[in-house]
């Protein structure tokens, strides 16, 4: 399976600031052009690079493809996986429209999501 992928690596810091929420205080894109795994492998090397491999905390936001997860779970096994508000909210409003038509409930109304 060959395709065009890219894969964000950040590094964050404490808020100081309210609302406690971190910043972005390092962000690279690693682009690939082949098979997901190397893209793994690539986006690791930059992980070794930034000296981010021992980091206690790990995260791994992606749009629910498969191949994603795998490659996650093959090099960053102990990360927390999390799929994208955008993504989730569009499966789960596609979800809505198979169940129940273009009348989806008022729960998965456009304004609710």
């Amino acid at each position: 399976m060959n395709r065009s992928m890219a894969g964000p690596i950040g590094r964050s810091k404490p808020a100081r600031r309210p609302g406690g929420r971190c910043l972005l205080s390092a962000k690279i894109v690693v682009s690939w052009q082949g098979e997901p795994l190397a893209l793994g492998q690539h986006l690791h090397w930059e992980v070794m690079r930034l000296r981010l491999a021992h980091s206690r905390d790990g995260l791994v936001v992606a749009d629910g493809a498969p191949w994603v997860w795998n490659v996650a779970t093959d090099r960053w096994r102990d990360t927390t996986q999390l799929l994208d508000f955008s993504h989730a909210s569009q499966y789960l409003w596609d979800a809505g429209r198979a169940l129940h038509g273009e009348a989806a409930p008022r729960w998965l109304s456009p304004g609710c999501i």
